[in-house]
């Protein structure tokens, strides 16, 4: 007990609370419970619990932040985001949040480079023009949820066939077994199914993806003004590249920035 007293009354000299030098548990948030975001929630593997790991472990986080990685459905992050809940959403875009002009929230600079693409089998392959009218009459495997801009409205006319599943490897199974003809995915998730599923040589991709876009993190503005700085100076684009670590996690998750 007395060296408690002693440590606060040390604190207390100082001129700061003790508050002040409490670690600060903030949350991230993620929709992506897949490869290669996660590959294995029980044992909290996937590149979204490294991400947490790397984040807490950074030299410029000085001890102040652990980050807690907490699964969630679309939904419910709109309805945190909504209700002003403090949080940070992992790996998505302005575009998905409808803040293009970024004034909803605050965005760091982008993680990496992706695209949503079109995969078919090289025996029937399927090449997206870029125009929807490309598509029609063709099943598409989607995922429960997903809108897909540029062709949404398309589907929903029944122009093109959309078949809807709850992940993306049951897609994958049902091109293989040509229940459709052509999936769509982002390629960083592609990179580690057609790894793992031995695909090479079985699939095509379109030369023109449905979308291209970059990945980047997502804050309540709500959020403190030194955490969002902290983020910038690990992200920035000067410095992440050069990030042995990062590039470490990039090639364990087969991801091309």
């Amino acid at each position: 007990m007395k060296r408690i007293i002693l440590v606060l009354m040390m604190i207390c000299s100082l001129g700061l609370p003790p508050s002040a030098y409490a670690v600060k548990i903030i949350e991230l948030w993620t929709y992506y419970d897949y490869p290669p975001f996660i590959t294995d929630i029980a044992a909290k593997r996937g590149l979204t619990y490294d991400f947490a790991d790397f984040l807490g472990k950074h030299p410029k986080n000085k001890g102040r932040y652990q980050f807690d990685v907490q699964i969630l459905p679309r939904k419910r992050i709109d309805t945190y985001l909504m209700e002003g809940k403090q949080g940070i959403v992992v790996w998505t875009n302005p575009l998905f949040f409808d803040d293009q002009a970024k004034l909803k929230y605050r965005w760091t600079t982008a993680l990496w480079s992706d695209s949503q693409d079109f995969i078919s089998l090289v025996e029937k392959p399927v090449e997206y023009s870029g125009a929807a009218s490309s598509l029609f009459g063709l099943r598409i495997g989607g995922v429960l949820g997903h809108n897909y801009i540029g062709i949404q409205k398309e589907m929903d006319a029944k122009l093109i066939l959309r078949n809807d599943v709850l992940r993306d490897e049951v897609n994958i199974q049902h091109l293989l077994q040509k229940r459709i003809d052509v999936l769509l995915i982002a390629q960083s998730t592609m990179n580690i199914y057609e790894k793992e599923l031995r695909l090479k040589g079985k699939i095509h991709y379109s030369k023109i993806p449905l979308n291209r876009y970059t990945r980047h993190l997502l804050l309540q503005r709500s959020l403190e003004e030194d955490l969002y700085v902290f983020l910038q100076q690990v992200i920035d684009s000067g410095s992440l590249p050069e990030n042995k670590s990062w590039q470490m996690l990039l090639q364990k998750y087969e991801i091309n920035p």
